[in-house]
This record gives structure tokens, C-alpha cells and sequence, in this order.
């Protein structure tokens, strides 16, 4: 069970800082990139778990193998340690 607060581990932080630098560069969603580049500077669990969530969102049309890839990681960011 994860505590309010608890900080990414330096293997998350880097999965989710380059999922959030892919979609800020490489989609066209506005929104999508917006929450991207406001995602890069979280370091906090819940916030990072609510932040994909919004992105996963926005993401939708975006296509590419790029894009797969980063759906997959954000879907496994978001269920960082669920209960």
C-alpha cells in the first residue's frame, strides 16, 4: 500500500520523464502535450498515476509504434502499485 507522497523510484522516474518527452515531441494533441510537459516535472506516485491517466486520455488518435509503446508504459504507470 503506497503512502500519499511517496516519491518515484529512479527506474520510474525515467520510464515515465521519456513517455512524457516522447508525447510532448512526437504527438499532435495539444492537451496531450500540455499534460506531457506538466507530467515531466512530477516526481510523486499518485500524482504520476493521475497525471498518465490524462494523458492516456488525450492520446487516443495518436498512431504509430511510438505511440503503441507509449501507451503501454503509461497503462503500466498508472497501475503502479494499486492495491
Amino acid at each position: 500500500m503506497i503512502t500519499v507522497g511517496e516519491v518515484l523510484t529512479r527506474t520510474q522516474l525515467q520510464l515515465w520523464q521519456t513517455a512524457c518527452d516522447n508525447v510532448a515531441k512526437h504527438c499532435q494533441d495539444g492537451y496531450a502535450i500540455n499534460y506531457a510537459k506538466a507530467g515531466r516535472k512530477m516526481v510523486r506516485l499518485d500524482e504520476v498515476r493521475t497525471q498518465a491517466l490524462y494523458i492516456l486520455n488525450n492520446i487516443k488518435h495518436w498512431r504509430s509504434d511510438l505511440a503503441r509503446e507509449v501507451r503501454v508504459n503509461l497503462k503500466a504507470v498508472s497501475t503502479w502499485d494499486q492495491p
